[in-house]
C-alpha cells in the first residue's frame, strides 16, 4: 500500500486552522466583563483571578485546548442523558428541539471582611437525595484517561479517601461544587466524575465480569461523592474572594500562589504579565500587546 502525508493540505488541519482563528479573534475582541467572580475560577491563583477580573486581556488559548473543552461539555450532556434514561432525577436543565439547555447563569452578592462583591455560576443540574432527606447541587466533571484511575482507586478505600485525593489534586472540583451552593442556597453537592477515555460512568463499577458468568453488579458499588458544606468552607472561600475584591480596588495585584514554572502558570493565560512580564505572548496576536 502507498501512503500519503498530505501536511497542511490534510483535511484536519482546518480544524485547527478554524479553531486557532477564534482564538485570535476572541483575543482581538476582547472586552472587560462586569466585576463578577465566577465559581469555576475560586481555586485559581488569586493573581490570575485578579487579572482576569481586572481587565487583562488574556494569551489566546492553544487550540487543541478548546476541543478539551468541548469534550467536556458533551460529557456533560450526555452525563444527564444515561442518568435520566435510569432514572435518577437529575433537574435543572431542559431539552429543547433534542438540545440540552442548562440553566441560566445565577448570581448572588456576598458580604465578607468589609468587602461586598458578586458570585456567579451555572449548575450542571440538581438531585434529590432522599437517603439523607437533601437537595444537592450536581457537578459534573469528565476526567481523563490518567487522572480517572487514580480517582477509582482512592474512591476504592472510602469517600473520604476520595476526598482527601481531590484536594490535593483537584481542589477546583469541590469549589466549584461549593460556590455554586452558596449560590443557590443548598447545603450539598453531588459529583458525579465521568472518565472521557473508558466511558466510565461515576466511581466503582467498571470491570470485567466473571468468565462463564452473567453476574456483572455482584460485589461491586458504585456512585458518586456526596458532601455537605461547613463554615469553615464558605469563610475559606469568601475570606479569599474578599481579598482579592480589595486588592481590584487598591489596583495592586495580591501575590501569585505559585512560583514561577509551576504547571499552573505554565497553563495560565495571563502569565505574560506576571512572572513572564518581560517575554511576549507565545501566541502574538496584532493590537493586543
Amino acid at each position: 500500500m502507498k501512503v500519503f502525508d498530505l501536511g497542511r493540505q490534510d483535511p484536519v488541519w482546518k480544524v485547527y486552522e478554524k479553531l486557532a482563528a477564534e482564538a485570535e479573534a476572541g483575543a482581538r475582541e476582547f472586552h472587560k466583563g462586569p466585576k463578577r467572580f465566577r465559581a469555576s475560577e475560586v481555586a485559581d491563583c488569586r493573581r490570575k483571578i485578579w487579572y482576569r477580573v481586572g481587565g487583562f486581556v488574556p494569551e489566546p488559548s492553544e487550540p487543541w485546548l478548546n476541543l478539551v473543552a468541548d469534550s467536556g461539555n458533551f460529557h456533560h450532556d450526555y452525563a444527564r442523558h444515561i442518568g435520566n434514561w435510569a432514572g435518577m432525577g437529575i433537574t435543572g436543565f431542559a431539552v429543547v428541539d433534542g438540545k440540552q439547555e442548562e440553566e441560566k447563569y445565577s448570581s448572588k452578592v456576598f458580604e465578607y471582611g468589609g468587602q461586598t462583591f458578586e458570585l456567579s455560576c451555572r449548575p450542571d443540574g440538581y438531585i434529590e437525595l432522599p437517603s439523607i432527606g437533601a437537595k444537592a447541587v450536581v457537578e459534573i466533571k469528565s476526567m481523563s484517561g490518567f487522572a480517572f484511575p487514580k480517582a477509582e482507586s482512592a474512591w476504592k478505600k472510602g469517600p473520604e479517601n476520595l476526598l482527601a485525593h481531590l484536594q490535593s489534586d483537584h481542589q477546583n472540583y469541590l469549589w466549584q461544587g461549593n460556590v455554586t451552593a452558596m449560590i443557590r442556597e443548598l447545603n450539598h453537592v453531588y459529583l458525579l466524575l465521568v472518565g472521557r477515555s473508558g466511558n466510565h460512568f461515576g466511581l466503582g463499577v467498571v470491570g470485567a465480569a466473571r468468565p462463564g458468568t452473567w453476574d456483572p453488579l455482584r460485589g461491586r458499588r458504585a456512585g458518586g461523592l456526596v458532601w455537605e458544606l461547613e463554615d469553615a468552607d464558605r469563610e475559606n472561600i469568601l475570606a479569599k474572594l474578599a481579598e482579592i475584591n480589595r486588592a481590584l480596588d487598591d489596583g495592586k495585584a495580591p501575590a501569585p500562589d505559585f512560583p514561577d514554572g509551576s504547571s499552573e502558570c505554565g497553563m495560565c493565560p495571563f502569565y505574560v504579565y506576571c512572572h513572564g512580564a518581560k517575554r511576549k505572548m507565545k501566541y502574538q496576536v496584532e493590537g493586543v500587546l
